[in-house]
């Protein structure tokens, strides 16, 4: 009994021993893990902090339609807010309808539709055959949704073949939404009957324009002549959101500067653009059948085109080597230099006549 409480007693001060030569340090430590982080540590998580980077624009390609209202959008600014960044102005049609027409837009607008009293400015934002998805999961064309007196969807709200296995329905809906072709009037109000439709224009834009989705812009206040000053413009949501301080302001939909009650009749605008879109549809429809049927007459034209040419024979020859092959010189004087028979060549090697050509033979 007393060698095994001996043996107990020696493994015990051994495995003691052991533990303290692991952790050495252990004595030292606080008997708490939770323990405070020493000074320099949080030093250090300080400087990080401070160092952080303040957030950066975004990398977001810029449209050649936004980048012509910009200039309208800050000009609008100044109107809007010229008594600060908290007390906006009311702004009127000649007002507004001046800053359009000294607006440099770049040859953004391709041309100008007349329909019903009114003056419709278009532009190159869509194409054509580009396929829609519709509510029903269907696709068709712009130009079929036209031809229903739907409105077409611009080029960035298309979806490539990849895209279609990648992004769900509801998300090809909603770039769809975003940059669908609508139809903005410059002074918010219709044309009076006496007026001239050039004073009250409507403009095509994509809605991501028309509502300013990707033109917002944030606002200090100019402490020092009054208004505002602008720091940043055609911004997106995002970038909007991450850029603005605490004592700025986001500013959007510049565009809608009326306020109150619409000087727009909506039930007659409604039919306005079933009409339009059905008359640009009918309009390319016709151009691309005449383009057609011209392409159709001039290949017509260049296949029998001209007289053909006369047969040229020197007299001053003679012609009566065994291997001479009358048919080579033929090909050389009849083959024109584009046309039908531009790619025809004369036979490889001279063919064998089975009697001689002579001067007095051709006569």
């Amino acid at each position: 009994m007393i060698r095994f409480l001996l043996c107990c007693s020696l493994i015990s001060i051994f495995a003691f021993a052991e533990g303290h030569a692991m952790n050495p340090e252990s004595s030292a430590e606080s008997p708490s893990i939770k323990s405070a982080p020493s000074t320099p540590k949080r030093k250090r998580e300080g400087k990080e902090s401070q160092e952080t980077p303040s957030p950066k624009r975004f990398k977001v390609e810029r449209s050649p339609e936004c980048q012509c209202f910009s200039p309208l959008r800050r000009k609008l600014i100044h109107l809007e807010y010229k008594n600060g960044i908290g007390k906006k102005c009311k702004v009127d049609s000649p007002t507004v309808r001046n800053a359009y027409k000294t607006n440099d837009w770049k040859n953004h607008w391709t041309g100008k539709i007349h329909l019903n009293g009114n003056v419709i400015y278009t532009a190159d934002l869509f194409d054509f055959d580009a396929k829609i998805l519709n509510k029903d999961g269907t696709w068709e064309t712009n130009l079929e949704r036209m031809e229903k007196g739907e409105c077409p969807i611009g080029r960035k709200g298309i979806v490539t073949a990849e895209q279609r296995k990648l992004l769900k329905s509801s998300e090809i809906y909603s770039q769809q939404k975003k940059y669908r072709v609508e139809i903005h009037h410059a002074t918010q109000k219709d044309p009076s009957p006496d007026e001239d439709p050039e004073e009250n224009p409507l403009y095509m834009m994509t809605n991501a324009a028309h509502m300013g989705k990707n033109a917002r812009a944030i606002l200090d206040s100019d402490t020092e002549n009054g208004g505002v000053i602008i720091v940043h413009l055609s911004l997106v949501k995002e970038e909007a959101e991450a850029l603005c301080k605490k004592d700025q302001r986001i500013a959007t939909n510049l565009l809608h500067f009326r306020k109150g009650k619409t000087l727009v009749k909506r039930e007659r605008f409604s039919e306005l653009r079933v009409a339009l879109w059905k008359l640009v549809a009918k309009k390319y429809a016709d151009e691309k059948k005449a383009l057609i049927q011209e392409e159709i007459t001039m290949t017509t034209t260049d296949f029998f085109a001209g007289p053909a040419p006369a047969i040229e024979i020197n007299e001053d020859a003679v012609m009566d080597k065994e291997n001479f092959s009358p048919l080579e010189d033929l090909f050389t004087t009849f083959a024109p230099s584009s046309g039908f028979l531009s790619n025809f060549s004369p036979p490889s090697s001279p063919v064998k006549l089975q009697k001689s050509v002579t001067k007095s033979s051709l006569k």
